[in-house]
């Protein structure tokens, strides 16, 4: 090989080289330009997760709870730093169980919302409220009201977190009493009235010790005695005492 070839070469291979440090200068350029725009939020989609069943919250809460809180994304650099700060800020509403926020590809962000789920609804004297799926203390809202078992009366929320609770699972869980009580009244001395649909409409229960039992008894005087039990004879039905069912008859004006 001669000089002159060998010099060619070398400028061939010095000019190729050039050629492929502009070009990944070029593709960077491009690459991170394109990183940056996708960064920045153009749109939002909000997702109601369970919104057939619960209608508490809509999306237009959730735009104005993240315009309130300086944390609406349009328009901004979306980090997960950002999107923590939007979840964290969504799950501080009263109504909210949990929330999901990422960004997508395209630079649109994603939020995922997930309501709290009531177990019944307390009405007494002072206000109103819902007691959740977990036990815990749940707003109304004056959008949407969940067809829920109702509790009236004297009902502290220690009572109601607790034993009746429990007692109330117990309704939901029976495929029978789940539609045959619609309300249940509590008196002075957290004593249980339960209000039926059909039949005596009066079940007084008494205090909520074995009412597993009080209720299979009332169950088996359904089954046997349809005629006084789905009837308009009796206004009331007593299950508090132990081996019997004491059934007080309707007054003239009742």
């Amino acid at each position: 090989m001669t000089d002159k070839t060998k010099y060619i070469i070398k400028i061939i291979a010095s000019i190729l080289t050039i050629l492929a440090i502009i070009g990944y200068g070029v593709f960077s350029l491009v690459q991170f330009g394109n990183y940056g725009t996708q960064n920045i939020c153009k749109n939002i989609q909000i997702k109601i997760v369970d919104d057939n069943d619960y209608k508490f919250i809509q999306p237009d809460d959730i735009i104005t709870q993240l315009r309130e809180s300086n944390l609406y994304p349009i328009g901004k650099t979306i980090s997960y730093k950002k999107t923590n700060q939007i979840e964290k800020c969504l799950e501080a509403m009263n109504l909210v169980k949990r929330a999901e926020c990422y960004k997508k590809n395209n630079g649109d962000v994603v939020v995922c919302i997930y309501q709290r789920h009531p177990m019944f609804l307390v009405v007494n004297r002072n206000n109103g409220y819902y007691i959740d799926t977990e036990r815990k203390k749940m707003p109304t809202s004056s959008k949407f009201t969940a067809w829920l078992p109702i509790v009236s009366g004297f009902v502290s929320e220690k009572f109601a977190k607790k034993d009746l609770y429990d007692f109330i699972v117990y309704i939901k869980n029976d495929e029978f009493w789940s539609i045959h009580f619609g309300q249940i009244y509590i008196n002075q001395k957290q004593e249980i009235e339960l209000i039926a649909r059909n039949g005596v409409y009066n079940i007084y229960l008494g205090k909520l010790n074995n009412y597993q039992d009080k209720l299979k008894k009332l169950r088996a005087w359904y089954e046997q005695y349809p005629e006084a039990a789905w009837g308009n004879k009796y206004s009331r039905v007593d299950l508090s005492y132990e081996k019997l069912i004491y059934c007080i008859k309707k007054q003239p004006y009742e």
